[in-house]
């Protein structure tokens, strides 16, 4: 459930995915993530800036 598109979810499954998340900080922190970085997946001209490497 955290990797598919919440559009695609049913809304029994938004409210588990909802649960887990809320479950420990872990789960939140770990569905954050993917939220985050989910939308650099897509074509975009400023995803290559957001997936580049930082200057050291």
């Amino acid at each position: 459930m955290l990797l598919t598109k919440p559009d695609s979810l049913k809304a029994e499954n938004h409210e588990l995915l909802d649960k887990l998340a809320g479950a420990c900080t872990e789960m939140a922190q770990l569905a954050s993530g993917i939220r985050d970085f989910a939308p650099l997946l897509s074509p975009h001209a400023d995803n290559a800036d957001a997936l580049g490497h930082p200057d050291p």
